[in-house]
C-alpha cells in the first residue's frame, strides 16, 4: 500500500513539474505556444504587469526597428533618363536626409498581451503577440488609403503653387509618404512581400518649389518695438519662406494684431503697474483670402512703471510667439 502511494506521489510530482515547465517555456522561446510562420512575439519584464506589458511592447516594436534601419535609412537619389536616353542621377539639398521610419510600441497595430507570469523575486514577464494575417489586412488597407491620398495631392499641389495652401499641402505629402512606406515596412515584415517604397524626393520637391514660390506680406499693429514683427519674420524666413519688402508682389499675409490694456495692481502688487496683451496672428492666402492658420496668446507683466510693464511683456510674447507660434506653424508647414 505504501508502495502504491509513493508511486502515485511520484508520478503525480513529475507531473507538476511538466506542467510548471510546459507553463513558463514561452518566457524562453515564445514560439513554441504561437509559431512564427503565424505570429510575432515578443518577452518583456518589469517590475509590476504593467511595465511587463511595455517592455514586451517595445520588444516587439524593436524587431520592426531594426528592419527600418537595416533597409529603409538610406540618402534619396532620383534616377531619370535625358533625352541621349541615358540614366542620370539628381539630388537636392532637401533630398539627402534619410527616410524617418518610426515604429514605436505606440503606433503597432494588432499587439496583444497574450500571456503574464511573475518569477520568485516578484519579476513580471509578458508575452506580447500580433498576429501576422490579421495585421498584414490592417496595413494593407492603409497602404490603399495612404496611395490614394498622396497620388491626390501630388496631381493637386502644382495648381497651387504660389500660395501657403501648396506648402501646406505639399507638408502633408511628406508626412503621408513617410507614413505609407513605415506600413510598407510593416507589411513587408510581416508578410515576406516586396511593397515598394513610395518616392520621398517628389513630396521633397514640391515643398521646395511651394516654399519657394510664396512672398509672404507681414502686417503689425500694436507692436511699438519691432520686436515683434523681427520674431515673425524670423520664423518664415528660417523655414524658407520669402517675406516681402515691398519690391515683390505678396501671395500671402501674416497679419498680428495686439491689443495693450493698463492695469493696476491689487493687493501686495498694489504698487506696480501692469501691461495686459491679448496678440492674435493669422495667416492668409491672398488668392482667395483663405485663412490657413489662426495662433492667439494672451498675458501680463508688472513694473512700477507702464513702460517697463510693456517692455516686459512684449518679451515674454515674443517668447512665446518663438516657443509656441513656431511650433503651431512647423505643425501646418514644415515636414
Amino acid at each position: 500500500m505504501r508502495k502504491s502511494i509513493s508511486i502515485i506521489m511520484a508520478v503525480l510530482l513529475l507531473a507538476g513539474l511538466l506542467i510548471s515547465c510546459s507553463s513558463t517555456a514561452w518566457t524562453e522561446n515564445p514560439y513554441g505556444s504561437f509559431p512564427q510562420s503565424d505570429y510575432v512575439c515578443a518577452v518583456g519584464r518589469g517590475k509590476n504587469a504593467d511595465e511587463a506589458d511595455l517592455a514586451a511592447r517595445k520588444e516587439l516594436a524593436s524587431l520592426f526597428g531594426m528592419t527600418v534601419q537595416a533597409t529603409v535609412s538610406r540618402t534619396i537619389l532620383e534616377t531619370s533618363m535625358n533625352r541621349d536616353g541615358n540614366k542620370s542621377d539628381s539630388f537636392g539639398e532637401f533630398f539627402t536626409s534619410t527616410a524617418s521610419m518610426n515604429v514605436t510600441a505606440d503606433n503597432l497595430y494588432g499587439v496583444e498581451i497574450a500571456k503574464r507570469t511573475s518569477e520568485k523575486d516578484g519579476t513580471c514577464i509578458s508575452l506580447a503577440v500580433m498576429e501576422r494575417k490579421v495585421t498584414t489586412d490592417f496595413y494593407l488597407a492603409r497602404l490603399k488609403s495612404d496611395g490614394e491620398e498622396i497620388q491626390f495631392l501630388k496631381a493637386s499641389i502644382p495648381s497651387l503653387i504660389g500660395t501657403m495652401k501648396a506648402v501646406e499641402d505639399a507638408t502633408s505629402l511628406v508626412r503621408k509618404s513617410n507614413d505609407y512606406n513605415t506600413s510598407v515596412v510593416m507589411c513587408n515584415y510581416l508578410s515576406g512581400k516586396e511593397i515598394p517604397f513610395v518616392s520621398l524626393a517628389e513630396g521633397y520637391e514640391l515643398h521646395k518649389k511651394a516654399r519657394e514660390a510664396v512672398v509672404l506680406e507681414i502686417n503689425v499693429e500694436g507692436d511699438d518695438s519691432g520686436a515683434v514683427k523681427s520674431a515673425v519674420s524670423k520664423i518664415f524666413t528660417d523655414a524658407g519662406l520669402a517675406v516681402s519688402n515691398g519690391t515683390k508682389t505678396p501671395t500671402a499675409k501674416a497679419d498680428v494684431s495686439i491689443v495693450w490694456r493698463e492695469s493696476a495692481g491689487t493687493g501686495v502688487a498694489s504698487s506696480f503697474i501692469f501691461a495686459d496683451y491679448n496678440a492674435d496672428v493669422s495667416v492668409i492666402d491672398l488668392a482667395g483670402n483663405q485663412t490657413l492658420l489662426v495662433f492667439s496668446a494672451k498675458g501680463k507683466e508688472g513694473h512700477q512703471s507702464y513702460e517697463g510693464a510693456k517692455a516686459r511683456a512684449t518679451t515674454a510674447l515674443v517668447n512665446t510667439i518663438e516657443g509656441n507660434f513656431r511650433a503651431q506653424f512647423a505643425d501646418t508647414f514644415a515636414y
